[in-house]
Order: structure tokens, then C-alpha cells, then sequence
């Protein structure tokens, strides 16, 4: 997945870790094998599906990508993306998946 992160004149320019929140269409977390965790948030200890460092400068757009397991996206339905940078959530997305079947077979 790839986010566009807009012009930002008070972020300080440098390393940035970007976090990524994905619910499923339940609102449970999906969890990637090698990539979830914990972050701080203004809210407190939350978990994160994935995780993306930004070479960031001041004042400038940047593309952002994230990798999630497509075996992770089980059910149709509205799934939310939720992205967070320094413990705050900077942006969210939410994405449909309709699995299409051939024969009555996924």
C-alpha cells in the first residue's frame, strides 16, 4: 500500500518512523507476522500492523509504502488504514475488498 504524506512546515526534517494501523472489517487488528508491535500514542501503548521509516525534509511530500500479507485479508467488507508518526495519527484511509469468485470458488 502507498500514502502520499503532505506538506508539513513544522515536522522537523529527518528519520521518521511511520506507523500503520489496519482493522479488518470487524475492527480487529490485523497482525503481520514479522512486522506488528507496540507504539506510544497520545492515547497510550497501541499496536501497529506495520511499520515504515521516512527520510523526511521539511516542507516536502513523500510517498510512503507499506507491504501487509494479502493471506491477512480474509473477509470482504470496509477495511481502515490509520497512520501515525511521533504518536499522532497523521491520516487514515479505508479500502473495500470483494473477493471475486469463479465457479462458486474463491
Amino acid at each position: 500500500m502507498s500514502f502520499i504524506i503532505n506538506e508539513n512546515r513544522i515536522s522537523e526534517s529527518g528519520l521518521k518512523s511511520v506507523f500503520f494501523v489496519v482493522m479488518d472489517p470487524s475492527g480487529k487488528l490485523i497482525e503481520s507476522n514479522n512486522q506488528s508491535g507496540l507504539f506510544m500514542t497520545e492515547e497510550g501503548e497501541k499496536k501497529y500492523t506495520s511499520k515504515s521509516s521516512l527520510d523526511y525534509t521539511k516542507g516536502s511530500i513523500k510517498n510512503v509504502n507499506f507491504e501487509i500479507q494479502m493471506d491477512k485479508l480474509v473477509y470482504d467488507g470496509l477495511y481502515q488504514v490509520l497512520i501515525y508518526e511521533n504518536g499522532m495519527k497523521i491520516g487514515s484511509e479505508k479500502f473495500e475488498l470483494k473477493k471475486k469468485k469463479f465457479l462458486g470458488i474463491f
